[in-house]
Protein backbone atom coordinates (compact mmCIF):
# COMPACT_ATOMS: atom_id res chain seq x y z
CA UNK A 1 0.00 0.00 0.00
CA UNK A 2 1.43 3.57 -0.86
CA UNK A 3 2.71 5.68 2.01
CA UNK A 4 -0.30 8.17 1.54
CA UNK A 5 -2.70 5.72 2.12
CA UNK A 6 -1.65 4.28 5.26
CA UNK A 7 -1.60 7.73 6.39
CA UNK A 8 -4.75 7.96 5.58
CA UNK A 9 -6.24 4.47 6.82
CA UNK A 10 -4.36 4.97 9.81
CA UNK A 11 -5.84 8.69 10.49
CA UNK A 12 -9.24 7.56 9.92
CA UNK A 13 -9.04 4.39 12.51
CA UNK A 14 -7.33 7.14 14.86
CA UNK A 15 -10.18 9.54 14.83
CA UNK A 16 -13.30 6.66 14.80
CA UNK A 17 -11.51 4.09 17.87
CA UNK A 18 -12.33 5.26 21.13
CA UNK A 19 -13.57 3.10 23.31
CA UNK A 20 -14.92 4.98 25.76
CA UNK A 21 -16.90 7.55 23.59
CA UNK A 22 -20.38 6.36 22.40
CA UNK A 23 -20.42 9.18 19.86
CA UNK A 24 -16.63 8.42 18.12
CA UNK A 25 -18.84 6.91 15.36
CA UNK A 26 -21.23 9.88 14.63
CA UNK A 27 -20.66 12.25 11.36
CA UNK A 28 -22.61 14.77 12.02
CA UNK A 29 -22.57 17.14 14.71
CA UNK A 30 -25.26 17.08 16.88
CA UNK A 31 -25.10 18.92 20.55
CA UNK A 32 -24.34 15.46 22.07
CA UNK A 33 -21.36 15.03 19.86
CA UNK A 34 -20.05 18.29 21.86
CA UNK A 35 -18.59 16.57 24.48
CA UNK A 36 -16.39 14.59 22.06
CA UNK A 37 -15.40 17.85 20.10
CA UNK A 38 -14.08 19.16 22.66
CA UNK A 39 -12.38 16.48 24.17
CA UNK A 40 -10.87 14.78 21.27
CA UNK A 41 -8.37 17.03 19.23
CA UNK A 42 -9.31 14.77 15.83
CA UNK A 43 -12.90 15.72 16.11
CA UNK A 44 -12.41 19.50 16.54
CA UNK A 45 -13.22 20.14 13.10
CA UNK A 46 -16.94 18.49 13.54
CA UNK A 47 -18.84 21.86 13.60
CA UNK A 48 -17.81 22.24 9.72
CA UNK A 49 -20.63 19.57 9.51
CA UNK A 50 -23.47 22.00 10.65
CA UNK A 51 -22.70 24.87 7.95
CA UNK A 52 -22.68 21.55 5.79
CA UNK A 53 -26.66 20.90 6.60
CA UNK A 54 -27.81 22.53 3.42
CA UNK A 55 -25.74 20.74 0.78
CA UNK A 56 -26.27 17.72 2.77
CA UNK A 57 -30.22 18.31 2.53
CA UNK A 58 -30.06 17.95 -1.26
CA UNK A 59 -27.69 14.85 -0.87
CA UNK A 60 -30.24 13.11 1.01
CA UNK A 61 -33.17 14.37 -1.32
CA UNK A 62 -31.62 13.24 -4.56
CA UNK A 63 -30.60 9.80 -2.75
CA UNK A 64 -34.61 9.10 -1.55
CA UNK A 65 -35.74 10.15 -5.62
CA UNK A 66 -32.84 8.34 -7.31
CA UNK A 67 -31.30 5.56 -5.78
CA UNK A 68 -34.94 3.29 -4.90
CA UNK A 69 -34.40 -0.23 -6.66
CA UNK A 70 -30.97 0.50 -7.62
CA UNK A 71 -27.35 -0.78 -6.65
CA UNK A 72 -25.19 1.64 -5.37
CA UNK A 73 -21.63 2.03 -4.19
CA UNK A 74 -20.68 4.57 -1.41
CA UNK A 75 -16.99 5.00 -2.15
CA UNK A 76 -14.87 6.08 1.21
CA UNK A 77 -18.65 5.50 3.01
CA UNK A 78 -16.28 6.29 6.38
CA UNK A 79 -19.00 5.60 9.56
CA UNK A 80 -21.61 3.98 6.82
CA UNK A 81 -24.09 7.24 7.37
CA UNK A 82 -25.23 6.91 3.59
CA UNK A 83 -25.30 3.81 2.95
CA UNK A 84 -27.37 3.38 6.01
CA UNK A 85 -29.73 6.21 4.93
CA UNK A 86 -29.55 4.50 1.25
CA UNK A 87 -30.95 0.87 2.85
CA UNK A 88 -33.62 2.31 4.71
CA UNK A 89 -34.71 4.79 1.64
CA UNK A 90 -35.48 2.10 -0.81
CA UNK A 91 -31.75 1.08 -2.70
CA UNK A 92 -31.88 -2.40 -4.18
CA UNK A 93 -27.77 -3.21 -2.44
CA UNK A 94 -26.22 -0.83 -1.14
CA UNK A 95 -22.12 -2.02 -0.85
CA UNK A 96 -19.65 0.86 1.62
CA UNK A 97 -16.45 0.68 0.97
CA UNK A 98 -13.83 2.43 2.99
CA UNK A 99 -10.02 2.28 3.67
CA UNK A 100 -10.52 2.45 6.94
CA UNK A 101 -10.84 -1.18 9.02
CA UNK A 102 -12.02 0.91 11.87
CA UNK A 103 -14.58 2.55 10.22
CA UNK A 104 -16.11 -0.66 8.27
CA UNK A 105 -15.96 -2.21 11.15
CA UNK A 106 -17.99 0.83 12.84
CA UNK A 107 -20.28 0.09 9.44
CA UNK A 108 -21.35 -3.37 10.30
CA UNK A 109 -22.22 -2.28 13.42
CA UNK A 110 -24.77 0.40 12.64
CA UNK A 111 -25.89 -1.86 9.69
CA UNK A 112 -26.72 -4.44 12.04
CA UNK A 113 -28.40 -1.49 14.79
CA UNK A 114 -30.13 -0.31 12.02
CA UNK A 115 -31.77 -3.68 10.67
CA UNK A 116 -30.49 -3.31 7.09
CA UNK A 117 -27.98 -5.71 6.80
CA UNK A 118 -29.88 -7.67 4.33
CA UNK A 119 -29.42 -4.32 1.55
CA UNK A 120 -25.97 -2.77 2.90
CA UNK A 121 -22.53 -4.89 3.33
CA UNK A 122 -19.25 -3.05 4.08
CA UNK A 123 -15.87 -4.00 2.37
CA UNK A 124 -12.23 -2.91 3.12
CA UNK A 125 -11.00 -1.53 -0.20
CA UNK A 126 -9.22 1.07 -2.01
CA UNK A 127 -11.44 3.83 -3.60
CA UNK A 128 -8.88 3.96 -6.46
CA UNK A 129 -8.44 0.22 -7.21
CA UNK A 130 -12.21 -1.27 -6.10
CA UNK A 131 -11.86 -4.45 -8.09
CA UNK A 132 -15.34 -4.36 -8.91
CA UNK A 133 -16.04 -5.27 -12.39
CA UNK A 134 -17.12 -2.46 -14.92
CA UNK A 135 -20.80 -1.73 -14.74
CA UNK A 136 -21.22 -3.31 -11.33
CA UNK A 137 -23.22 -0.23 -10.20
CA UNK A 138 -26.29 2.28 -11.08
CA UNK A 139 -24.97 4.87 -8.42
CA UNK A 140 -21.79 5.63 -7.08
CA UNK A 141 -21.79 7.63 -4.77
CA UNK A 142 -18.20 9.48 -2.91
CA UNK A 143 -17.92 11.78 -0.14
CA UNK A 144 -14.67 14.11 -1.03
CA UNK A 145 -11.85 11.20 -0.01
CA UNK A 146 -9.07 12.69 1.91
CA UNK A 147 -6.45 11.55 -0.81
CA UNK A 148 -8.48 13.43 -3.52
CA UNK A 149 -7.59 16.98 -4.10
CA UNK A 150 -10.32 19.28 -3.97
CA UNK A 151 -8.91 21.00 -7.13
CA UNK A 152 -9.71 17.10 -8.65
CA UNK A 153 -13.26 17.55 -8.23
CA UNK A 154 -15.64 14.83 -8.63
CA UNK A 155 -14.90 11.81 -11.20
CA UNK A 156 -16.32 11.91 -14.04
CA UNK A 157 -18.03 9.53 -16.77
CA UNK A 158 -15.37 7.67 -18.38
CA UNK A 159 -12.82 7.96 -15.45
CA UNK A 160 -14.45 5.97 -13.31
CA UNK A 161 -15.40 2.12 -15.34
CA UNK A 162 -17.55 0.97 -12.82
CA UNK A 163 -19.45 4.19 -13.12
CA UNK A 164 -19.39 3.91 -16.96
CA UNK A 165 -22.82 5.72 -18.05
CA UNK A 166 -24.02 5.73 -14.87
CA UNK A 167 -24.60 8.81 -12.06
CA UNK A 168 -21.44 9.26 -10.10
CA UNK A 169 -22.64 11.82 -7.53
CA UNK A 170 -19.52 13.60 -5.61
CA UNK A 171 -20.97 14.67 -1.95
CA UNK A 172 -19.44 17.64 -0.48
CA UNK A 173 -19.95 21.45 0.53
CA UNK A 174 -21.98 23.13 -2.21
CA UNK A 175 -23.09 19.32 -4.00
Amino acid sequence: MELRKELERDFHNKTRLVADDTHVADTRWTEELETTISTNPLWANMKYYAVERKSRIRVLEWFKNNCQGKKVLDLCCGNGDDSIFLAKNGAKKVIGLDISDVSVENCRISAKRNNVTEVATFVLGDAENTEFPDNSFDVIAERRPASRRPHQGPARDGQDPQARGKVHLHRGVGA
